[in-house]
């Protein structure tokens, strides 16, 4: 029992020093000096034409180290009406492997979405709590609000380039639906908070245990 018990108390201690070094959140990428004078990106599923429009935009991402877990993404808007009303948006994760995203955003996860004012005109769109493990490597990765059914300006500020511009998908493209870069010198404006090397802490931790049981 004893030995039991010490076997427990060191596992209970190596869990502990995992949620204590996987607490504290950091900044996983950050492109969220957004310039309202700048073009922007269209972002929103706000219905088709003639009144309305949808299309999703990505930001390209590099997960380094042995991993990320990503809790909260955010994105930045100008424009004013309608879209105060948005609650909830599509989460799109895809790996990247050319020039382009190829998968289809339509299909995308849905995510409960809360809205900042951080300037006149300009929102900070935030979809908390998403707890996404992501291998190292490559992605393209982006949030789009659901805004009703007619387009009224709303734009996703654009950022400072860095890595592949961002590339939007027009569902009602012609002549057919496409993955295209509208603003080649720009970003769309992001920001991802979350954990980093999370899998490398714990497979350390797990193995420090297991090296008292030999």
């Amino acid at each position: 029992m004893k030995t039991q018990m010490t076997k427990l108390s060191l596992i209970a201690l190596a869990m502990t020093m995992f949620l204590a070094t996987s607490a504290g959140a950091i900044v996983l990428l950050d492109q969220s000096d957004y310039d309202a004078g700048v073009p922007g990106f269209l972002n929103a599923v706000a219905g088709g034409p003639p009144f309305g429009g949808t299309s999703y935009s990505v930001n390209d991402i590099t997960v380094d180290g042995t991993g990320w877990v990503i809790t909260d993404i955010s994105t930045y808007y100008n424009g004013t009406g309608f879209f105060e009303s948005v609650s909830e948006g599509y989460l799109n994760i895809s790996p990247k492997t050319g020039d382009l995203p190829t998968e289809d955003p339509n299909n995308d996860v849905l995510v409960a979405l809360t809205l900042t004012l951080v300037a006149p005109d300009t929102y900070e769109v935030t979809a908390s709590g998403l707890n996404i493990e992501l291998e190292p490597g490559e992605y393209w990765i982006g949030v789009t609000p659901i805004a009703g059914d007619l387009y009224d300006g709303i734009h996703m500020a654009s950022a400072t380039l860095f890595g592949a511009a961002t590339p939007s998908f027009d569902p009602n493209g012609f002549p057919s639906p496409m993955w295209t870069v509208w603003n080649p010198g720009v970003d769309a404006s992001i920001l991802i908070i979350g954990l980093d090397d999370v899998v490398a802490t714990e497979d350390m931790t797990l193995d420090a245990v297991k090296s008292l049981y030999r």
